[in-house]
């Protein structure tokens, strides 16, 4: 039996419209390719007045988690299948935007927390209580404005979460 393979063909690259990255980048619309001071000051000021606008939003948003985790009945706790989607957005928010802010540490801890609750659907009492601890530590850094911590520090709060996640999946 004499079977024929068949060879796809070969993919073909179409040249991207020069048009295009003359509309995206046009200094009269936008911002050039090549940044001057000028640019990059602007851009940094946009960061700075962003940043407390930042800090409220995240605030208020980790405030609301730690008191949804305080009011949940534990007892009941299959009534409250939201609260993964409002840690997962609020971490992959975090995740997403506190390093363009200065707080590298935020990131990372956001980052922890959205690995230990991605799989999850619901959350066990022992679950609540290591996302609570992560949330905390979100709002510590963020309260006091801590964009550099020791690296020694750095490295022992992390080892110490990753503990935790590890003996309470």
């Amino acid at each position: 039996m004499n079977t024929a393979v068949k060879i796809p063909a070969k993919p073909r690259f179409i040249a991207a419209n020069k048009r295009l990255g003359e509309r995206a980048l046009s200094s009269r619309r936008g911002m050039p390719l090549r940044l001057s001071d000028e640019d990059l000051e602007r851009l940094e000021a946009v960061i700075d007045e962003s940043k407390d606008e930042f800090t409220g939003n995240i605030s208020a948003q980790l405030r609301h988690l730690r008191n949804l985790i305080k009011e949940i009945d534990t007892a009941d706790l299959d009534r409250y299948p939201a609260i993964v989607h409002e840690v997962k957005a609020t971490a992959y928010q975090i995740k997403g935007l506190a390093g363009m802010f200065g707080y590298q540490n935020m990131t990372n801890v956001a980052t922890m927390l959205l690995s230990y609750a991605d799989t999850k659907t619901r959350f066990t009492k022992r679950q609540l209580i290591v996302v609570g601890i992560h949330i905390d530590l979100l709002y510590v850094i963020l309260a006091k404005r801590l964009t550099k911590i020791a690296p020694g520090l750095e490295a022992e709060l992390t080892a110490a979460l990753s503990l935790l996640v590890a003996r309470w999946p």
